[in-house]
């Protein structure tokens, strides 16, 4: 039986997606561990991200 791990996240410009994106990579590494990558929902309004410079990752 294979081993679960969630990394869950919340990047608004992408710095922490890359980082989750490594820590899930390490983890894929180690024998019989199934990896999921999940983000935590967007909270700012989609006007205030543009003005900001923010991306979705």
């Amino acid at each position: 039986m294979a081993t679960k791990v969630q990394v869950i996240f919340y990047s608004m410009y992408g710095h922490v997606y890359r980082m989750a994106e490594a820590v899930a990579a390490g983890a894929r590494e180690v024998a019989d561990v199934e990896v999921m990558l999940l983000q935590t929902p967007e909270l700012v309004p989609d006007e205030i991200l543009e003005k900001s410079g923010a991306q979705t990752a």
